[in-house]
């Protein structure tokens, strides 16, 4: 008996999927179909999105201060014309030929870059000057400053220091009273 019994679930289940198999190009079409239908009602009569309006509704002193800016920047003021009319703009025209040259236009001239304090190339693809005015350090002399100072703080004193990297006494004592260089074996202890 239990053999008949699984037997006919066999049956069953092979009609199932028989059942499947014929409906699917079927149900496939059909979806097809509608996708089709939806897409040419889209085309024909497009729907608009719905519009996203605010629930906030303003008050009317927001109204009216918002009506008084814009009297005011739509506002002519007469005072400020009539100064303008008074001002007489006298200019000599620049000879256009060397703006019309074939240079191009992005590169600096020579005078511009001649004053800027930074000069030549960067080394190690790092954007670290080559010349510092005086009063600015980079972040390795001040590294160096506080590594001298640690190794030897009797003759790495602010003066000393100072002199040395061309920099305020008051800025030097500031750094080694205020930063300290931290060792790797304490690195743990923070």
């Amino acid at each position: 008996m239990g053999f008949f019994r699984k037997f006919a679930d066999i049956g069953k289940f092979l009609g199932k999927q028989a059942q499947v198999k014929a409906k699917k190009p079927l149900q496939q079409y059909r979806a097809i179909e509608r996708a089709q239908k939806v897409i040419e009602e889209h085309k024909t009569n497009p729907k608009r999105a719905p519009m996203n309006l605010p629930n906030r509704k303003f008050t009317e002193e927001e109204i009216e201060s918002s009506k008084k800016y814009l009297k005011a920047t739509l506002e002519v003021d007469d005072k400020f014309i009539s100064k303008l009319s008074q001002v007489k703009v006298t200019s000599d025209d620049s000879d256009i030929s060397k703006f019309t040259s074939d240079q191009h236009s992005h590169e600096r001239p020579k005078e511009l870059t001649e004053k800027l304090p930074i000069k030549g190339k960067f080394p190690f693809q790092s954007n670290e000057p080559t010349e510092i005015p005086r009063g600015l350090a980079e972040i390795q002399t001040l590294v160096d400053i506080l590594h001298n100072h640690k190794l030897d703080p009797n003759d790495w004193t602010a003066e000393v220091l100072s002199e040395k990297f061309k920099l305020r006494t008051s800025d030097v004592a500031g750094l080694l009273k205020y930063s300290a260089l931290i060792d790797p074996q304490d690195k743990g202890k923070l």
